[in-house]
């Protein structure tokens, strides 16, 4: 009697599914979204006026094109003055060219409604452990293609290896 595999993998295309199926991961953020979260953990740096020093903060766990450009202008600030307010950010960015993409100075203003300075270490973990995730979901999709390509388990393994070496070391 031939039995039945219990998971039937069928292609996922890069659309609604996987979107589901990522947010259906990531499901323990805090808050509900990956875009408040990042927002939390942009208004609370915001809150702050620096960087904290204790803690190294990864510019790649910002995905958001906003909320990346402003966290690059507090580093830049940050690494100047040590320290930044809403009308320094406000000037770098519009200095940059990168003011309307954060919604100009209202844009920035609006972001204090998120902050909570007792949020930003859990929200910059919660941040970071998404990042990962996200590299680990596409390192799924990568497996999941090749197999259905029809490449061997050695080589999927090694690339495997491989990413994973990468996702750990980064």
């Amino acid at each position: 009697m031939t039995s039945q595999p219990v998971l039937q993998m069928k292609p996922i295309s890069e659309s609604d599914e996987m979107r589901k199926a990522f947010e259906a991961l990531s499901s323990d953020v805090m808050p509900q979204s990956p875009e408040i979260l990042e927002r939390t953990a942009i208004a609370s740096l915001l809150l702050d006026g620096r960087l904290p020093a204790e803690v190294e903060i990864r510019r790649e766990i910002f995905q958001a094109p906003s909320m990346r450009a402003l966290f690059e202008a507090m580093e830049a600030l940050n690494r100047t003055d040590g320290k930044y307010d809403p009308s320094q950010l406000a000037e770098f960015l519009r200095v940059h060219n990168e003011l309307d993409l954060v919604g100009g100075m209202a844009g920035i203003s609006d972001l204090y409604q998120y902050g909570i300075r007792s949020e930003l270490i859990p929200s910059l973990k919660k941040l970071d452990d998404l990042y990962q995730k996200k590299k680990l979901w596409r390192l799924a999709q990568k497996v999941i293609q090749a197999s259905l390509n029809g490449v061997g388990s050695r080589e999927i393994m090694e690339e495997m290896r491989d990413e994973m070496d990468n996702i750990q070391s980064s």
